[in-house]
Parts: structure tokens; C-alpha cells; sequence
């Protein structure tokens, strides 16, 4: 009697092993879904803006320089980049739109995650503009991946090319809540703006 409970009990103690093997997922499971091949550049002097167009130019196009950036900022508003200036976000959705005549550049507030999820799986960077927190200054970065738990869950993490360090850097990400990038570690920008190339 004895076995044959130390038998039940053994097989037992198998389905439940069985069924929490099935059921539980591992961490290595999260998806993360960048650009591949995204190009990277470090900004020289205050123009992150013109480096994270850049990025996004060559990703989808090719074979342009920080120069044909700041012509298309001429084009756009009709005026010579002064250097170290920073730009708008309405003025980078300009110059976006030179580059991507066939396309409508729109801007947009902070991207939900099905926003991100639409962009990206279309193979879009994303132009993102953020505010300093405690600060009245700015900064932008390019929009180049996403993490999720599964590939039907939201955003939880997005990656982004970021021209003050030149790599690409990674921030939590919840929609509804403010989403914070940074630069340096003792510099944080609140997520404000995006500006989407297929509008």
C-alpha cells in the first residue's frame, strides 16, 4: 500500500512540474525588436537634432551627410542653420519632409505602444523630442527598437539612438505615464514630441 502511494504521490509531483513548465514564462522570453543595422552617430556641438535626423535619413535612404541635413533645414525654412542653434520639432518635421518627399512627416505628442509597435514593425525610426526635467532645455533622439514581454503585450522598453553619447540607449516605458530618456546620467528628458516619416 505504501509504494503504491509513493508512486501516486511521484506522479503526481510530475504533473505538476509538467504543467508549471508549460505555464510559466521565462525571462528569456521577452521580444526585442530593433532596426537592424541602425546607424549611429555622436552629435558635435548642440544639434543633436541634425544627428538624429541623420541617423534616420541614412537608415532608410543612405549616403548623406550632416550637410545635406542642414541644406534641407535651409529649404525648409528658408534660412541657413546657425550652428549650435538647436532646432524645433516643427522645424525638424521640415527638413524630414525634404528627405521624404513622398511620405507626410507629422508631428505627434509621446507615441502609444501600439504606436511604437506600428512604426517599428514597418521598419520607421521615429524622430522623438524631449523636455529636461528641471530645465527649460532639449534634446532628441532617434526611436529604433522595442522590448515587450510577448510579441502581444505592450511596450515595456524602447531603444533609441542617442546622438549625445553616440550609442543606442534603452529607457522603461508605460503607456499613460511619462516616459523619460536621458543622456547622461544626471540628465533626464520627459518624452514631449514625435515625429512619425510615414504620417
Amino acid at each position: 500500500m505504501k509504494k503504491g502511494l509513493k508512486c501516486l504521490a511521484t506522479v503526481f509531483m510530475s504533473l505538476i512540474l509538467l504543467i508549471c513548465s508549460v505555464t510559466t514564462v521565462p525571462a528569456s522570453a521577452a521580444v526585442d525588436v530593433k532596426l537592424p543595422n541602425y546607424p549611429v552617430y555622436t552629435q558635435v556641438g548642440n544639434n543633436c537634432w541634425a544627428y538624429a535626423i541623420l541617423s534616420m535619413v541614412n537608415y532608410k535612404i543612405g549616403n548623406k551627410t550632416i550637410n545635406d541635413v542642414y541644406n534641407n533645414y535651409k529649404l525648409a525654412t528658408g534660412d541657413s542653420y546657425v550652428m549650435n542653434n538647436g532646432a524645433s520639432v516643427f522645424e525638424a518635421r521640415g527638413v524630414l519632409a525634404k528627405f521624404f518627399k513622398d511620405s507626410n512627416p507629422t508631428v505627434k505628442g509621446p507615441l502609444t505602444s501600439v504606436g511604437i509597435k506600428n512604426e517599428i514593425n514597418s521598419d520607421f525610426p521615429v524622430y522623438i523630442c524631449g523636455r529636461r526635467v528641471g530645465s527649460s532645455g532639449a534634446h532628441a533622439v532617434a526611436l529604433m527598437g522595442y522590448r515587450c514581454i510577448d510579441k502581444s503585450k505592450p511596450v515595456n522598453v524602447i531603444f533609441y539612438m542617442n546622438p549625445a553619447t553616440g550609442t543606442v540607449k534603452y529607457s522603461g516605458y508605460a503607456q499613460g505615464t511619462e516616459t523619460v530618456f536621458y543622456t547622461k546620467p544626471d540628465q533626464y528628458y520627459k518624452w514631449e514630441y514625435s515625429v512619425i516619416i510615414a504620417g
